[in-house]
C-alpha cells in the first residue's frame, strides 16, 4: 500500500478548547462531534464531563469520530506528562468510564504509570512505576493482587495474565561482559531483561534469558555502540502468546521480533534484525526499533507490529501487517498504516498497534505529551482520532469492557475560598444522590450535607484545620453503599491579595522552607534574613534548592511573585513558580553585593496545580553566601484601575521612561487638542497612591515627572483618562472618557 498523504489532524471536535468564558477558575466547553455541550463548568471550582466530575489536573481530551469504530472503550495511563498520574477508561465520546489517580514517580523522566489494560483472564493491569509492580483490578475495580519479579526489579513494559492466572512479566538484570574483543570494554556493563512467569501463589515457573544458550548475541544489538562501558540490549518490549499457545517477543534494540517455544526456550523463528530467518515480499526496508508485535486474532502467522523507524528519517513511523509462511521462510507485508505527520516528532519509543474486532486498527503514538491515537478501517480511512493534551501514554488500546464500582471514588482539592470533593460511582447509572460524611477526625460518621451532583464545594469550615472526607452513594430505591475512600484535606482559606508564601520573611525561622543539597546550610542572621551557605554547589544551578511546597495556582488567574535577595559576590540563581514547568517563564537572576528587589507578574495558563511550588536553584558554585527576604506571591485582583477604555485617535500614551526606576520617572502623553485630564497611580489592589492631574491641558507633549518617594519596590499602575475628543462635549460635562493604563516597577 502507498504511503497516505492524510492529514489527521483535520478539523478535531474539541471537548476542551480555549474560546471558553473568562473565568478564575478553571472553566471548560466542548462539544461531541454533533457539536452539543460535552464538558461544563459547575461555577465554582469543579468541571463534569457528561456528569462525570474531573479533578483540575485531570488530562485534556479531544475527540473526532468520522465513521463506525469497534465496540469498546478506550484505555490509557498518564506515563509522562505536566498533570496528574491517572489510570483512564473513555468512552467514545471523551465521557470518563473510570479512572483512578496514583502518587506519581521521582527518577527517570518522572514517569508515572503505563500499560493499563484488559488482561485474558478477564482483570485490568496497569504498572505503577513509583512502586515498580504491577496492579491488578476486577470488575468492581478493587485491587485485588499486585505482581512483581522476584529477585529482580520489574520491568514496565509489558505484564500478561494468562487464563489460568499466571502472570508473565519482564524483569530487568544487569550483565558483566568482556567486550575487548570487539574493541569495547574486558568490563561492559550489559543492561538487559529476561522473561520470568509466575503462578498463582507467585511463585517462578519458568524463566526465558536472552544471553543463555547462545540464544541471542550481544552482537545483534543492531545499533548500539559496543565500544561504550554501558549498552542497553536487548530490550524486550512487548511479549504475546501466540495462536499456538507459543511466545512471541519484541527486542527493540535488535530490531527483531522472535518466536519462542514456551516449554523449552527453543528460538522458533526470528522476524528481522542481522538474523532474520525469512524473505521480504512486497516490503522495500525492514522495520527497526520496532515497539510492539502482536499475534493478529483468528488470522494464524498473521503479526502485526509497530515500527517506530526512527532510524530512518524522522517521521517514519508506521503500523503494519506481516503474513509469515513458516516452512517457505517468507514474510509478506499485507497491510500498513503511515502515522500521519504532525508537529509532534518525539515518536522513537512507545506506541502499539491493536487488531480490533471489526478489522479496524487502533493506532497510538508519541513520546511525550500529548497522547495521540487514531483508529483506521482496512481502508486507511481515519473513523476516529484521540488527543490527551498534558499526558503521553505507554500505550493506549481499546477494550470491550463493563465495570462497576462498589464505592464512590473520591477526590478532594483545597482552594482559598473552599474545598471541592470530587466523587464518582463509577458504572452505576441508578445513583440518585451522595451522602457527605466530613469530621476533624479520621473515619467520619457525620453527615455534613447531600449532593444530587457529583461534586460538592464546601466553604463553611475551619481555617488551617484538618479535615476527614467520605462519600456514600444511595440509589433510587434509598439503598445506600459503603463508605467511599478517605480523604484528608488541610483547609487553608485566604483572599486574594494575600501572600500565599508561608513565613516568607523568615520571622518563624525556616519553618515551612526545605533545603536540599548536599553540604549546603541555611540560618536566620541577625537581621532576620535567610542566609544560605553554599559548601558543595555541585555542578548544575538546580543541584541546591530552597523551595516551598503546596502553592495553589488558579488557571487563567495573575499572580505577581516578588522577593529580596543579594549574595556575597556576584552571582546567579533561578528563582521560580514552578509545577512540572516554570509557570511563571522566569529566566535567571543575577544577584550583586547590594540588596536588590525582583518582581516578576504572571498569568498561569496552565491547568490549575494544588500543588505548586516557590524554588529558589543555588547550585553550581561553591563557597557561596546567598541572602533571601520578604518572599511573596500574590494574587492580583483586576481592579477598576485596569479596565481598558477605548482610546481615541488623537490620543497617545507612551510607556514611562525609565522603567523599572529608582527614585522618579517619566510619563509621556501627547493631545491633538485641548482635553480633560487624569492621571492617578493605583497598586496592584487598586488602591488609589496619588493623584498627579486632574485638570484640562492643552494640545501637544505633556511630561509629568513621577517621584516614587517612599513607596516600596513593586509593580504600580498609572492610568490616563481623557474627555471625549468633542471639546464641546466635555464643556457640557460629558461623562464618556477614554483611559489608559500602562504598568511600571518601582526596584530600590
Amino acid at each position: 500500500m502507498k504511503k497516505l498523504p492524510l492529514l489527521f489532524f483535520v478539523i478535531f471536535t474539541i471537548y476542551h478548547t480555549n474560546s471558553y468564558p473568562e473565568s478564575r477558575f478553571d472553566p471548560y466547553s466542548g462539544f461531541h462531534s454533533s457539536g452539543t455541550p460535552l464538558a461544563t463548568n459547575t461555577g465554582h471550582f469543579v468541571r463534569t464531563i457528561n456528569g462525570v466530575s474531573i479533578p483540575s489536573d485531570f488530562p485534556d481530551i479531544e475527540i473526532n469520530q468520522n465513521g463506525e469504530t469497534a465496540p469498546g472503550k478506550i484505555f490509557f495511563a498518564s506515563t509522562f506528562g505536566l498533570l496528574g498520574n491517572y489510570i483512564v477508561i473513555l468512552n467514545n465520546d471523551g465521557t470518563p468510564y473510570f479512572y483512578r489517580k496514583y502518587p506519581e514517580s521521582f527518577g527517570f523522566y518522572n514517569a508515572s504509570s503505563g500499560d493499563f489494560k484488559l488482561q485474558q483472564n478477564d482483570v485490568l493491569s496497569a504498572y505503577i512505576y513509583r512502586n515498580r509492580h504491577q496492579i491488578v483490578l476486577d470488575h468492581n475495580y478493587v485491587e485485588i493482587d499486585t505482581f512483581q519479579c522476584i529477585g529482580h526489579s520489574t520491568d514496565s513494559h509489558e505484564c500478561l495474565i494468562l487464563p489460568n492466572g499466571h502472570a508473565v512479566l519482564i524483569a530487568n538484570e544487569t550483565l558483566i561482559m568482556d567486550l575487548s574483543h570487539l574493541g569495547g570494554s574486558s568490563n561492559a556493563t550489559i543492561q538487559g531483561s529476561f522473561i520470568q512467569e509466575q503462578d498463582n501463589n507467585h511463585g517462578v515457573v519458568w524463566e526465558w534469558h536472552p544471553y543463555e544458550q547462545n540464544r541471542y548475541q550481544i552482537t545483534d544489538a543492531i545499533h548500539e555502540d559496543l565500544t561504550q562501558s554501558y549498552i542497553l540490549a536487548p530490550t524486550i518490549n512487548s511479549i504475546a502468546v501466540d495462536y499456538d499457545g507459543q511466545i512471541i517477543i519484541s527486542a527493540r534494540a535488535l530490531d527483531e521480533v522472535t518466536k519462542i517455544n514456551h516449554e523449552t526456550g527453543e528460538i522458533i523463528w526470528r522476524l528481522g534484525g542481522r538474523n532474520n530467518d525469512f524473505t521480504w515480499i512486497h516490503e522495500d526496508v525492514q522495520f527497526t526499533h520496532q515497539h510492539h508485535a502482536r499475534p493478529v486474532h483468528g488470522m494464524p502467522n498473521h503479526y502485526t507490529i509497530y515500527d517506530n523507524g526512527n532510524y530512518r528519517t524522522p517521521d517514519d513511523t508506521r503500523a503494519v501487517e506481516y503474513k509469515l509462511d513458516p516452512v517457505k521462510k517468507t514474510a509478506e507485508k499485507v497491510w500498513e498504516f503511515w502515522i500521519p505527520y504532525t508537529t509532534e516528532k518525539n515518536r522513537h519509543m512507545m506506541g502499539s498497534v491493536q487488531r480490533l474486532s471489526n478489522g479496524n486498527t487502533y493506532i497510538d503514538w508519541s513520546e511525550w505529551p500529548p497522547l495521540q491515537a487514531c483508529e483506521v478501517n482496512m481502508n486507511g480511512q481515519i473513523v476516529f482520532e484521540l488527543t490527551v493534551n498534558g499526558a503521553s501514554s505507554y500505550r493506549s488500546k481499546r477494550f470491550e469492557w463493563e465495570g462497576m464500582a462498589l464505592v464512590p471514588y473520591l477526590i478532594a482539592e483545597s482552594y482559598h475560598t473552599g474545598v471541592a470533593l470530587i466523587f464518582n460511582k463509577f458504572g452505576d447509572l441508578d445513583v440518585d444522590h451522595y451522602h457527605i460524611y466530613g469530621a476533624t477526625h479520621p473515619n467520619p460518621t457525620s453527615l455534613m450535607t447531600t449532593s444530587h451532583e457529583t461534586y460538592i464545594v464546601l466553604s463553611d469550615l475551619q481555617n488551617n484545620a484538618d479535615y476527614y472526607f467520605r462519600v456514600k452513594a444511595v440509589d433510587t430505591k434509598g439503598h445506600e453503599s459503603d463508605f467511599s475512600n478517605e480523604v484528608q484535606v488541610l483547609t487553608s482559606f485566604g483572599q486574594s491579595g494575600e501572600n500565599m508564601v508561608k513565613n516568607g520573611d523568615f520571622s518563624d525561622n525556616t519553618n515551612h522552607w526545605e533545603l536540599m543539597g548536599s553540604n549546603s546550610t541555611g540560618e536566620i542572621d541577625e537581621q532576620g534574613q535567610y542566609h544560605l551557605h553554599v559548601t558543595t554547589g555541585g555542578t548544575a544551578i538546580h543541584h541546591v534548592k530552597l523551595l516551598q511546597e503546596n502553592i495553589k495556582l488558579l488557571k487563567g488567574s495573575s499572580y505577581l511573585f516578588e522577593f529580596d535577595a543579594y549574595a556575597g559576590r556576584n552571582r546567579l540563581i533561578d528563582g521560580k513558580v514552578e509545577g512540572k514547568t516554570n509557570y511563571a517563564q522566569i529566566g535567571y537572576q543575577g544577584l550583586k553585593k547590594i540588596k536588590q528587589h525582583f518582581a516578576y507578574e504572571f498569568i498561569m495558563k496552565k491547568t490549575t496545580d494544588l500543588e505548586a511550588r516557590i524554588v529558589f536553584d543555588c547550585g553550581g558554585e561553591a563557597d557561596s553566601d546567598i541572602y533571601f527576604d520578604n518572599i511573596s506571591l500574590k494574587e492580583i485582583i483586576q481592579s477598576s484601575a485596569e479596565k481598558q477604555e477605548p482610546m481615541p485617535a488623537d490620543f497617545t500614551s507612551y510607556q514611562n521612561y525609565p522603567n523599572p526606576f529608582n527614585g522618579s520617572t517619566v510619563i509621556r502623553f501627547h493631545l491633538s487638542q485641548t482635553q480633560f485630564v487624569t492621571l492617578k497611580i493605583y497598586d496592584l489592589l487598586g488602591k488609589e497612591i496619588k493623584r498627579i492631574i486632574s485638570h484640562r491641558l492643552s494640545e501637544g507633549e505633556h511630561k509629568v515627572k513621577f517621584e516614587a518617594e517612599n513607596l516600596p519596590s513593586g509593580i504600580y499602575l498609572f492610568q490616563l483618562k481623557v474627555g471625549n475628543p468633542s471639546s464641546a462635549s466635555v464643556q457640557q460635562g460629558s461623562k464618556q472618557k477614554f483611559s489608559k493604563t500602562r504598568k511600571m516597577i518601582i526596584q530600590k
